[in-house]
């Protein structure tokens, strides 16, 4: 049986005495495991948890977000355009707040 728990940004798996022979993991040792899959997920999520909090943020204050910011917010959030490429897109890509 294997855990799987963040510790310092870093993925760490135990492992207990039931599951040591298993032949794809009987070469890996307690520590750091890379996963480019995983770390693309945590991106992700991470992503769409900014434009969350962003959309939240704005809705609070009174503001509508238009349809072509939020087709920004996507490709964001895809992986598409870099969070400099997004905050700083000129007025006439988007109209921004409606």
């Amino acid at each position: 049986m294997w855990r799987v728990t963040a510790t310092d940004d870093r993925d760490v798996e135990d492992r207990d005495s039931s599951d040591q022979h298993t032949p794809e993991r009987k070469n890996m040792n307690k520590g750091y495991v890379p996963s480019a899959k995983r770390q693309a997920e945590r991106e992700h999520q991470a992503r769409q948890d900014a434009v969350n909090y962003a959309r939240a943020s704005v809705e609070l204050e009174g503001f509508k977000i238009s349809a072509g910011c939020e087709a920004q917010a996507q490709r964001y959030i895809n992986n598409e355009i870099s969070l400099a490429e997004f905050v700083n897109m000129p007025d006439n890509a988007n109209q921004g707040l409606a």
